[in-house]
């Protein structure tokens, strides 16, 4: 048989030699895992998912280089992004996936190959049509409130004038003269009206060409002319007045017309050599 106290002899040599492995294993600092995927010899789906993430972030970066530069030039013909100019950025820099050159000469294939643009849905376009439509119509409200405003200002302004050349009509003698006149000049419009109300008013300068003024308005404006001391400059050239307008006019002035008038032009009228 075995003695008692060998076997307590050998349990106690046993437990000697392993107390200081316990304590010096107790005695070492902690050291922190590495991170799955970036230890030196991980599993494959560890290092599959780590350069993968590598592989994502180096094709973010390629495609906002290719954005950016194809916004800059995008109206060059022929214009084509370089990618390897693009992805030298990230060549030499190190980290994960440094030594895996095929999958990264792969990823950058895949980049050429697919089309910077991509297709819009029906969806997409259906919204942006409606978009479109309602910014349209927007706008020609805002066209229709514009005219509406000008128009009510022309008509406010139109009254204005009015009121001011009435008077000057009703000063108008004889009786025949201011009829025919004030059947003339209530249609008149634009232009050619503010013209005839300048007249009216006998302001300095009276701006009347290019207004097919006719014969008939020649006679009007002759009338208007009488009674008129204060024009001095009246344009009534590039119009169809032809003889009998001209001398309308040249009567008025032979009877004391416009006294302060420094300047008549009738160029580019109808008037011929014996007008």
């Amino acid at each position: 048989g075995v003695d008692g106290g060998e076997v307590a002899a050998s349990g106690r040599r046993k437990r000697a030699r392993l107390e200081p492995s316990v304590a010096a294993a107790a005695s070492l600092p902690a050291v922190e895992l590495p991170r799955p995927g970036s230890s030196y010899n991980p599993s494959v789906d560890d290092h599959q998912d780590a350069l993968g993430e590598v592989v994502a972030i180096e094709l973010a970066k390629i495609e906002a280089k290719k954005a950016e530069a194809e916004a800059l030039k995008p109206n060059e013909p022929g214009y084509e992004l370089k990618l390897d100019d693009v992805s030298g950025e990230s060549e030499g820099e190190g980290g994960e996936g440094e030594g895996d050159e095929d999958a990264a000469a792969a990823a950058l294939a895949a980049a050429r190959a697919r089309k910077p643009t991509t297709k819009k849905t029906i969806a997409q376009r259906n919204k942006e049509a409606r978009h479109a439509k309602m910014m349209e119509e927007h706008a020609a409200r805002r066209r229709e409130r514009a005219l509406a405003r000008d128009a009510l200002r022309t008509k406010q302004l139109s009254r204005e004038l009015d009121a001011k050349a009435r008077a000057k009509i009703e000063s108008i003698r004889p009786e025949a003269d201011r009829e025919r006149v004030r059947r003339w000049a209530q249609p008149l419009k634009g232009d050619k009206r503010k013209g005839v109300e300048a007249l009216l008013e006998e302001r300095e300068l009276v701006w009347l060409h290019s207004e097919g003024v006719t014969d008939a308005d020649a006679a009007m404006i002759a009338i208007i002319m009488r009674h008129n001391t204060g024009t001095k400059t009246l344009r009534l050239n590039n119009n169809q007045i032809s003889d009998d307008g001209a001398t309308a006019i040249a009567d008025a002035l032979r009877g004391g017309a416009v006294p302060q008038l420094r300047e008549l032009t009738l160029s580019t009228n109808q008037i011929s050599d014996d007008g």
